[in-house]
């Protein structure tokens, strides 16, 4: 298992193996403050990156994200989007390569410009493009 904590939430990801269904699991125990029940509603792992949904007792829903690799150390974390999804859709593919594209062709699209700075250099460019290209081409690159 690991922990962190983000924004004064304190997360324990655990994974375990679901015999039945012949995969990992991901299981999350989230606090926040003081006591407070919230328990992960939702889990989705989709590129390197798990997408948690939470709810607490007043049914109100948190997105977290964490990137974390197959063991579960955590490379990064924040609750504000995923790292490489451009278009918003909670994925990233290649509509996202697609999308970026689109937006420094300074087409009229929608894009979650959180998401933009893909390479982590504080510019979003071509650099970017190439970036997001080589993740999704399985390259043992990062995305930011």
């Amino acid at each position: 298992s690991e922990k962190f904590a983000i924004d004064d939430i304190d997360l324990t990801l655990s994974k375990y193996y679901d015999s039945i269904n012949d995969k990992y699991t991901l299981d999350g125990r989230y606090s926040f403050g003081y006591n407070n029940n919230i328990y992960l509603i939702k889990s989705e792992y989709n590129s390197g990156v798990y997408n948690l949904e939470y709810a607490n007792c007043n049914e109100k829903i948190e997105k977290i994200y964490v990137k974390a690799d197959e063991n579960l150390k955590i490379i990064s974390v924040n609750n504000d989007y995923i790292p490489g999804d451009i278009n918003g859709d909670g994925k990233v593919n290649n509509k996202d390569l697609t999308r970026l594209f689109q937006y420094l062709s300074d087409w009229d699209v929608e894009v979650n410009e959180a998401a933009l700075d893909v390479n982590g250099d504080n510019s979003v460019d071509n650099k970017d493009l190439t970036r997001l290209f080589q993740y999704l081409s399985n390259w043992d690159v990062e995305i930011f």
